[in-house]
């Protein structure tokens, strides 16, 4: 009889270490309700400032960095009080991830506080932006054809220089 009642808790007691393991993943799995993805809602992360201010900054940062006191002085409501910021050391330094400080302190856990963490997916976008310069728009939305202003019924062809006849 005593075997029996042993085996019993033995059961019981395996059945709430289980039980306890998968409720504690199911919380750190950050599921976005009706997304369908466990990559913290941002399935659609691309490699332009619009994809990581809806996807990283305004979900994790924003409401640290906003108003009339945030942290450090470290505003990043907009794309230039994000890349033109005063402070020291610079947020972005164009082209140059590994100095930029935001990207430093998001790839050292440092930020976001109190939020989840940005996963690799999320960190090689933000470098990968940064090392292309940080711009605004991705390039096709921001530069015309051959880097010039182009007119609309004469646009250069892209297999040859741009010369001022087609400008």
């Amino acid at each position: 009889m005593l075997k029996i009642e042993c085996h019993i808790e033995s059961r019981t007691f395996l059945f709430l270490i289980f039980s306890t393991l998968v409720a504690n993943g199911c919380m750190d799995a950050h599921h976005s309700p009706g997304k369908g993805d466990l990559n913290g809602g941002n399935q659609k992360l691309e490699t332009s400032f619009s994809s990581i201010e809806a996807n990283i900054i305004r979900p994790l940062c924003i409401d640290c960095h906003s108003g009339t006191n945030p942290p450090h002085g470290i505003l990043l409501t907009s794309y230039e009080a994000i890349v033109n910021s005063p402070i020291f050391p610079p947020l972005i330094i164009p082209k140059k991830p590994l100095e930029s400080s935001l990207y430093k302190s998001v790839l050292t856990g440092q930020m976001p506080r109190d939020r989840r963490k940005l996963n690799q997916n999320e960190l090689q976008v933000i470098y990968n932006w940064i090392l292309s310069g940080a711009p605004q728009m991705p390039p096709s939305e921001s530069e015309p054809p051959c880097g010039q202003k182009v007119s609309c019924q004469d646009p250069c062809d892209p297999d040859e220089p741009c010369d001022d006849e087609n400008i």
